[in-house]
């Protein structure tokens, strides 16, 4: 099913869509796709969007992840693949663990339409990618919203400049406007970027877990099962 133009979104379908989207991603992971000892958990945040994460969890220590069931370790092939030449210099942070407890390995962002409407709300959400991948936790950033005034290029664009001291231009291409990455948490940053436009269909991105091993986000499948669950009416306005 090819991606839809969002814009065109009567209020309060988007927000619908959105929370339910990452209800399906969540049970798409956590049915078998994640190996043994990872799940993933919707994290509810504060603002009319409510649960706008997923966040990929695994116990303290794991074994290492073994290829099969839909687990890879090769380097995916995307579109681009973006290497760090090093992290921008920034000031110290304190992180607080449970030592008891599971730690956060990763985290799926779904762009949504206040992330983007001011500068500083573009800025604050690149600063939150790029701080979580500084301090290790690997990103998937999907965003089904065309690049607008205050990102022009994408929210890879905006992102990717905190992780890396000297960034390669990040434009997406010219036809195929809108991006979706998945940020693996090393020493020096990857970033491997996919790319697509209305009417086509949503791409697979990689998700990290532990070492090399990564798994598929089933964007196009859960999309289209959430998609066809809206009512006819709210459908019809998307084109």
């Amino acid at each position: 099913m090819p991606l839809h133009d969002w814009t065109r979104a009567s209020p309060g379908m988007f927000p619908d869509f959105h929370s339910s989207w990452l209800t399906d991603l969540k049970r798409a992971l956590n049915r078998g796709l994640l190996p043994p000892g990872y799940y993933a958990m919707a994290e509810q945040r504060t603002g009319i969007y409510g649960p706008d994460v997923l966040t990929l969890t695994g116990r303290p220590r794991p074994a290492p992840v073994a290829e099969g069931n839909g687990v890879a370790e090769a380097e995916p092939r995307t579109a681009r693949r973006f290497a760090s030449h090093g992290l921008p210099a920034a000031g110290r942070a304190v992180t607080i663990r449970h030592a008891g407890g599971d730690r956060v390995v990763a985290v799926i962002e779904v762009v949504s339409p206040a992330n983007k409407d001011r500068p500083e709300h573009v800025g604050d959400f690149a600063g939150k990618v790029a701080g979580l991948v500084r301090s290790g936790i690997h990103l998937v950033v999907v965003d089904i919203l065309p690049p607008g005034h205050h990102d022009p290029y994408g929210m890879h664009a905006a992102i990717w400049p905190g992780l890396d001291t000297d960034p390669e231009p990040a434009a997406p291409p010219a036809d195929r406007p809108y991006t979706f990455a998945g940020y693996r948490a090393d020493d020096r940053p990857v970033a491997f970027v996919e790319y697509a436009a209305v009417g086509q269909p949503l791409p697979p991105v990689p998700l990290y877990l532990d070492g090399p091993a990564f798994v598929n986000v089933p964007l196009e499948e859960t999309y289209m099962t959430n998609y066809a669950e809206l009512p006819a009416e709210l459908r019809a306005g998307l084109g």
